[in-house]
């Protein structure tokens, strides 16, 4: 499994990256994140950002790359190689060998995995959107293995220090990739303490393991872990408690068959352990086994609920989407594994009495990991390796943005779909941007700005994201944020104690893209940024899709002017 991985990730490497077959703004997003870091900017100092692990992994993507939309799949690879060897020194201690080689395999798939977390997992649904929760995804499974099941062998000293630095740096680095991962992380190491009571002992080592962690990231990074929870506390509250809830409800209803089959494979493994034919009572050992995976679910599912993702019927007003919670599968290999020491446990004569519950059990737990992993993610990369091979080549020139930096990047033509600049504004005047026309969209701005770019021009679009910078090879505007998502995101967000990085949207840039089409995000941008940009910048050419402002010279602002005493 481990080779089939490594030829996997060559092919991957090979191929390039997926073609986006949703919307591609979130996939946009991810490569101006990387592209601020690449270009030396700061996450929550000089913009505003509520994660940012995926930005530093697609920025050494950038590099190795040499500035390469291939950057996605090379980040991909690295979270999949480190979450990979992470895992397999966790699993190596605490499952078979069958059950560790699973382990690894599914938790280096959620990491490579092309079908956008928290939607519906049809293998045609290719993209890097979302890409971050699986990178959180990834880390939470080794940390949830380690947390919630206990070593073959006793760790001892050195060994339970190893595991609680283990825990704080995987703590850390669950905070960067997102606050929901970083809660679920807390929930596991909490409900390890009470089922176990041997996390608690290792705390005062878990907090410095953690704290060592962003203290490393100040010295070398620049990233300050203060001022990424103040961006964090800007976003909180945008949402209501009702709302959250609701969600919560809804993916714990839609979810409630994985629960059951949990509880199913307790019950198959606990006969199969000799328990109901002896007539003996069920171990507490055994007790706490089923309860630390049944936490696991639950934790899961509160994680991934949180993401506010997931597509699927309303029943009762519930959205029932999101079945995709990687730590059911984590759950039924602790489960199965856990019952497998105990069927090896009896005599040989018990053992042929209960072979065929021990196989039932062995073969729901497969059904946990082929459904919920290798199904879903193996598929969607075998569907991208062949579509990049077979049709790609087939794709008109107009799918593709005609840069050096953005030239693999897949936006396929599906049908009959238009490819003239005006028909496409046609088509997303109320922000219907399918794949081919963003791709008709940037092509678009990129040629209404290469008649007025230079070699000092900051371009900002007023967009859910800003791809420009990176097309055209220019170093972003500071300020602002690589993605505009949220419906409270506006001026002074952030503490009070620093300039806003919202405050500075406008302040770094040279160049302003407006799209002629009005969504949501580019309504909400006019509305708070009007009166400053008619202030400071002109109009001084258009396209059929873009409209292009320049900053009048005489009005520049610079940080150091607007920078806090």
């Amino acid at each position: 499994m481990i080779g089939g991985g490594g030829l996997l990730g060559l092919a991957m490497g090979r191929a390039g990256p997926a073609h986006q077959w949703i919307p591609p703004w979130d996939t946009a997003a991810l490569l101006a994140a990387g592209w601020r870091i690449r270009n030396g900017q700061i996450p929550h100092t000089d913009y505003f950002s509520y994660h940012d692990l995926h930005g530093w992994i697609t920025a050494l993507g950038l590099w190795l790359t040499h500035d390469s939309v291939r950057a996605l799949t090379i980040g991909a690879l690295l979270v999949a190689g480190v979450s990979g060897v992470w895992g397999w020194i966790v699993a190596s201690r605490r499952l078979s060998t069958f059950g560790t080689l699973l382990f690894v395999g599914m938790t280096m798939l959620v990491a490579t995995g092309v079908v956008p977390e928290g939607t519906s997992h049809y293998a045609r649904n290719t993209s890097y959107a979302m890409q971050y929760n699986r990178f959180g995804l990834a880390l939470l499974n080794v940390l949830a293995l380690q947390l919630m099941f206990r070593p073959l062998r006793p760790d001892g000293r050195i060994g339970g220090h190893l595991r609680a630095i283990s825990a704080g740096i995987l703590l850390a680095l669950l905070l960067s990739a997102k606050i929901n991962f970083f809660l679920g992380g807390m929930a596991l190491l909490i409900g390890s303490g009470i089922l176990f009571g041997r996390c608690f002992l290792s705390l005062p080592t878990t907090a410095l393991a953690f704290f060592g962690t962003w203290g490393f990231a100040w010295i070398f990074l620049g990233l300050r872990l203060d001022h990424y929870l103040s961006d964090v506390q800007a976003i909180s509250g945008f949402e209501s408690a009702l709302t959250s809830a609701t969600r919560v409800m809804g993916m714990a209803l839609h979810n409630v068959e994985w629960f059951l089959l949990l509880f199913v494979l307790f019950l198959i493994g606990w006969g199969g352990a000799g328990a109901l034919s002896a007539g003996r009572r069920v171990s507490s050992r055994e007790i706490r086994l089923f309860l630390a995976a049944f936490w696991a679910g639950c934790v899961g599912c509160l994680v991934v609920a949180a993401n506010s993702q997931g597509e699927g019927p309303l029943v009762g007003g519930l959205n029932m989407g999101g079945r995709y919670v990687p730590l059911f599968a984590v759950a039924a290999l602790m489960i199965g594994d856990g019952q497998r020491r105990l069927f090896l446990a009896l005599d040989p004569q018990r053992q042929r009495v209960h072979l065929f519950r021990q196989l039932l059990s062995l073969g729901l737990t497969g059904y946990f990991v082929v459904r919920i992993f290798i199904f879903p993610d193996l598929s969607g990369i075998l569907y991208a390796l062949h579509w990049q091979h077979t049709k790609a080549p087939l794709q008109p020139a107009a799918a593709r943005i005609p840069t050096s930096t953005l030239e693999t990047m897949l936006l396929p033509k599906i049908n009959d779909e238009v490819d003239t600049p005006r028909e496409v504004l046609d088509h997303i005047l109320f922000g219907d941007v399918t794949p081919f026309r963003f791709a008709i969209l940037h092509t678009d701005g990129i040629r209404l700005l290469e008649k007025h770019v230079t070699a000092d021009s900051r371009i900002l679009a007023l967009a859910e994201s800003n791809l420009f910078p990176l097309a055209l090879h220019l170093p972003p505007p500071r300020g602002g944020t690589y993605w505009f998502t949220f419906t409270r995101q506006a001026k002074k967000l952030v503490g009070k104690d620093r300039l806003s990085a919202m405050d500075r949207l406008l302040d770094d840039a040279t160049l302003l893209m407006e799209p002629k089409f009005r969504d949501d995000f580019t309504l909400r941008l006019r509305r708070l940024y009007g009166t400053d940009i008619a202030r400071l910048f002109e109009k001084v050419d258009e396209s059929p899709l873009w409209t292009l402002y320049r900053r009048k010279s005489a009005d520049r602002v610079t940080r150091e002017e607007l920078a806090p005493p």
